[in-house]
């Protein structure tokens, strides 16, 4: 139960992240978010099987879950539950959020064979209406919720003895809290329409970070989910905000400076098999990405297992622009 400061995310092709789970510890991640240092500048779509709670420290942020976007406000929180996929970033206008989150497995509250998980926790992570909650400054008992979040992280800093049993009785007692007023959580009614196009885009995704080092067209993305090109660039807006070619270069770009960081491979061979063919165009890109060209980024970062900040204003700009050239050989901005 470390407190981490994490500045990229790893995600298999589901989307899913890959964290180290040591089962000898309590299931619980506590994690010190300041959004503008992650490597793409934002925290990238991903799910886990953790529920997560999470809590705005100073700046807005601002969350998609599925297709829903919220912007929190500081000390304004949510829940999002296990399994949901989501990702985190500073509004437009706003250059730095610090985000306080925890993950934590459900069978933290009770085992899953045990009565108080059949009654109160299942019921709460199988409800398909149910992907989060919001803790707002205007209700009392989600103020309340909010303060014994931010007690569990200086709970979980002291490490004073017996710290394991005082974060298992808080997240109870949070729990308990939502239990209480569950007539007031309002569900969030998702039509078989979305729940199948969320659907087609983990098969899209998953087919993207399976293939990137490979040549991939639109239509090769649309053909993995078995839809026309137009509902692919449809299903990746909905949900993720972006088009199919961008998640696909991002994805590409991520990584490569990964890559960077972990091997002394060349930076060509690096580019090559990242599905880069053309090595000034990835130098392009990766500096419009990253703020500065890949061997720099390398000697920034490669002493570091974690990819470090770096070029926070640039990685701004990034999500802003089209990054894509149109026409020639390289892959259209869709």
């Amino acid at each position: 139960m470390e407190f981490q400061r994490p500045t990229a995310l790893t995600t298999d092709s589901n989307g899913m992240v890959i964290l180290e789970r040591n089962p000898l510890d309590l299931p619980v991640f506590f994690i010190h978010n300041e959004i503008e240092k992650y490597d793409l500048g934002y925290i990238k779509w991903h799910c886990h099987p953790e529920m997560e709670f999470a809590v705005v420290i100073d700046e807005p942020a601002e969350f998609f879950i599925g297709d829903r976007r919220i912007i929190l406000r500081k000390g304004e929180g949510i829940w999002i539950n296990a399994n949901e996929m989501h990702m985190i970033r500073c509004p437009d206008g706003i250059t730095s959020s610090t985000v306080y989150t925890i993950l934590l497995m459900p069978e933290l509250i009770a085992p899953r064979t045990n009565a108080i998980y059949r009654s109160y926790v299942g019921p709460w992570i199988e409800d398909p209406e149910l992907s989060y909650i919001l803790f707002l400054e205007s209700i009392g008992w989600h103020r309340e919720i909010v303060r014994t979040l931010l007690s569990l992280f200086s709970i979980q800093d002291k490490k004073e003895l017996g710290y394991e049993l005082a974060v298992q009785n808080a997240v109870s007692g949070i729990w308990l809290m939502m239990i209480q007023h569950q007539k007031e959580v309002p569900k969030q009614v998702i039509s078989r329409t979305v729940l199948h196009s969320q659907k087609r885009i983990r098969t899209m995704m998953g087919y993207i970070q399976s293939n990137f080092q490979q040549k991939i067209s639109l239509q090769d993305i649309a053909d993995a989910a078995h839809v026309s090109k137009s509902e692919c660039i449809r299903c990746f807006k909905k949900n993720l905000d972006t088009t199919p070619i961008r998640y696909l270069t991002e994805y590409r770009l991520e990584t490569a400076a990964r890559r960077l960081i972990l091997s002394g491979d060349p930076v060509n061979s690096i580019a090559v098999s990242c599905g880069f063919d053309d090595l000034s165009y990835f130098d392009r890109l990766f500096r419009t990405s990253y703020g500065m060209p890949p061997s720099q980024y390398r000697r920034k970062n490669g002493k570091n297992p974690d990819i470090k900040n770096a070029g926070t204003e640039e990685k701004k700009k990034y999500r802003q622009k089209e990054i894509h050239k149109k026409g020639g050989k390289h892959e259209s901005e869709y």
